[in-house]
């Protein structure tokens, strides 16, 4: 009589099971659309994607940076942040996702800013750039950020590491 029983309440002891682990799931942030898909998951070693955004926080976030010859170079950083538009209101920030990266890992890192900022010149879409003039001491130094073709067409010169 047990051995009937067990293979008829066999699949219901599953479903239990897989429910309540899509329910511990969905309380960390997973949805789960298929319950099968909670087993197969558990035998998976390798998870191939191709959407952004789907498995990550939707957020950019700068965690290291390297200058021309693979150094960490704080120079490097530091120049970027001058050349980025964001709003600080309270403890938010907003702008452009990088803008914001970029923000966020020179105010968590404690970077110096030594530069003064002598004139800004905005976006634009026919220049495809925008520029910073930033003066240190007596030396006068122009920042560009935008698309790689605009900023490398009018370089001269790459300042190379010390």
């Amino acid at each position: 009589l047990a051995v009937g029983i067990i293979p008829e309440a066999l699949p219901v002891i599953i479903t239990i099971g897989l429910s309540r682990g899509a329910m511990k799931m969905s309380k960390d942030g997973v949805i789960v659309k298929k319950l099968a898909a909670i087993e197969d998951v558990g035998n998976m070693d390798v998870l191939c994607v191709d959407k952004t955004g789907t498995l990550t926080e939707n957020k950019i976030s700068l965690v290291e940076f390297f200058d021309l010859e693979r150094r960490r170079n704080k120079e490097i950083i530091e120049l970027a942040s001058y050349c980025i538009s964001v709003i600080e209101k309270g403890k938010k920030v907003f702008g452009n996702p990088i803008d914001v990266a970029i923000h966020e890992f020179v105010k968590r890192k404690e970077i110096k800013r030594d530069y003064e900022v002598i004139e800004e010149i905005p976006f634009d879409y026919e220049r495809r750039r925008m520029s910073v003039v930033l003066k240190k001491k007596n030396e006068l130094l122009l920042v560009c950020k935008g698309a790689p073709e605009s900023v490398l067409s009018v370089c001269t010169k790459m300042k190379k590491s010390e």
